[in-house]
C-alpha cells in the first residue's frame, strides 16, 4: 500500500515541497518566526496522535501499527522545541489559524466516522519527519546556529531509516487485509491531508522584512558580492537612461 501512497501523492507532494522550500529560508532568519511556524502543526499532531491511540482500542488494524507508531509520536518533541523557540508561554504565542482549525476539524470528523482513514494522515505527517525532516534539521542547525542538543527535537527519531522502513512494512501488512474500496478511500484521504498542509503553509505569513533578510543571512558572501555588483550596474544603467 505504501507504494501506492507514494505514487498517489507524487504531484501534490511536489507542490507541497515547493511551497515549503519557498518559505523555509525566510524562517531560518528568525528563531521566533520559525517557532511560530512549526507551532502551526502542533495542534495537528495532538489531534492525530490522540485519535490514533483511541482508534487502536477498537480497530485491530490500527492497533497492529501501535508498536511502530510509538517511536513516531511527535507531541512531546513539539512541546520541547516550542518551549525553546517561544519560551515558557509558547502556547499563547502560536498565531491562530483558520487553516489549522479546518485540519483539526477534519481529523475529528475522520476519527468519529471512519477511523481507518487516519492511516492516510499518519503516513503523510509522520513519514515527512522521517524523510525531508532530516534535511530541515541540518539546515536549521546550520543557519540558526542552534545549540547541539536543542531546537530540532521534532526531527529526532530513534532508528532513522530503519524506523521508517519498519513503519512502512507494517502499514503494507495492514493494507494486505483491506478491500480495494478501503485502500482507495485511504488514497483519497491522503490528498486531503496534503491539501490541508498546503493551506496551512500558505496562510502562515512571514512578512516582507524577513524575506528581504533571508538572502543576507543564507547566501555565501561571494554570491552576495556578485548580486550586489549586478544591482549597482542595473541602477547605474537606469540612472544613465534618465539623464
Amino acid at each position: 500500500m505504501t507504494e501506492r501512497l507514494n505514487a498517489n501523492s507524487k504531484k501534490i507532494h511536489k507542490r507541497s515541497n515547493a511551497l515549503l522550500l519557498a518559505k523555509v529560508a525566510t524562517l531560518f532568519t528568525d528563531r521566533t518566526l520559525y517557532g511560530m511556524a512549526i507551532g502551526q502543526f502542533y495542534p495537528i499532531f495532538v489531534e492525530l496522535e490522540g485519535a490514533l491511540q483511541r482508534a487502536a482500542e477498537s480497530d485491530e488494524r490500527i492497533a497492529a501499527l501501535k508498536a511502530t507508531l510509538q517511536p513516531l509520536w511527535r507531541v512531546p518533541a513539539y512541546e520541547t522545541d516550542l518551549a525553546f523557540y517561544l519560551g515558557a508561554s509558547w502556547r499563547s504565542r502560536i498565531p491562530p489559524s483558520d487553516a489549522v482549525d479546518a485540519y483539526v476539524a477534519r481529523l475529528q470528523e475522520v476519527a468519529r466516522e471512519r477511523p481507518l482513514l487516519l492511516l492516510a494522515h499518519t503516513f503523510t505527517q509522520h513519514t515527512a519527519g522521517l524523510s525531508g525532516g532530516r534535511v530541515v534539521r541540518r539546515m536549521a542547525r546550520k543557519y540558526m546556529s542552534l545549540p547541539e542538543d536543542q531546537g530540532t527535537a521534532i526531527f529526532e527519531f530513534p532508528g532513522g531509516v530503519e524506523l521508517k522502513e519498519a513503519f512502512k512494512a507494517q502499514l503494507d501488512a495492514v493494507g494486505e487485509g483491506l478491500s480495494e474500496e478501503e485502500v482507495q478511500a485511504i488514497l483519497d484521504e491522503q490528498i486531503v491531508a496534503f491539501e490541508h498542509n498546503i493551506r496551512i503553509m500558505k496562510e502562515f505569513k512571514v512578512g516582507l522584512l524577513p524575506q528581504l533578510r533571508a538572502p543576507l543571512r543564507l547566501l555565501p558572501p561571494h554570491v552576495l558580492a556578485v548580486a550586489g555588483g549586478l544591482l549597482v550596474a542595473v541602477l547605474a544603467a537606469v540612472a544613465y537612461r534618465r539623464v
